[in-house]
């Protein structure tokens, strides 16, 4: 799903919009895995997000997704989406091992913003 071929940096601050990859531990089972994540925020400590995944899900839960328009400019290497529904926001301490992938377009961190709102306002 990421650009195998995309440098990889270690950075100390990430902003809305950064894509990073960090171990992420299942919610369902035990164990987890390195996985994509969109930023939100970085608080210095915590890091708090949504994953990146390249499904896009049934028709029940596509409609909690943003697809990427701008997804080769990230750093992706497939179509992807940002998984929007507030159960699937992460919270997280922020790992040694963390790695900078690369940022969403404007056009992106605009429209999954938007997205994001429109999710909102189903659960007020």
């Amino acid at each position: 799903m990421l650009d195998g071929t995309a440098e990889l940096r270690i950075m100390t601050s990430y902003s809305f919009g950064d894509i990073v990859t960090m171990y992420i531990a299942y919610t369902r089972s035990e164990g987890g895995d390195r996985r994509p994540l969109v930023c939100f925020e970085d608080t210095g400590e915590i890091i708090n997000g949504f994953e990146i995944t390249k499904q896009k899900g049934n028709k029940n839960y596509a409609q909690y997704r943003y697809e990427l328009i701008d997804w080769k400019e990230a750093g992706c290497v497939v179509p992807s989406y940002v998984n929007l529904h507030p159960e699937d926001s992460k919270t997280l301490t922020k790992p040694d091992d963390i790695k900078y992938i690369g940022t969403l377009t404007e056009r992106d961190q605009h429209g999954m913003n938007n997205k994001l709102q429109e999710i909102q306002k189903k659960f007020s």
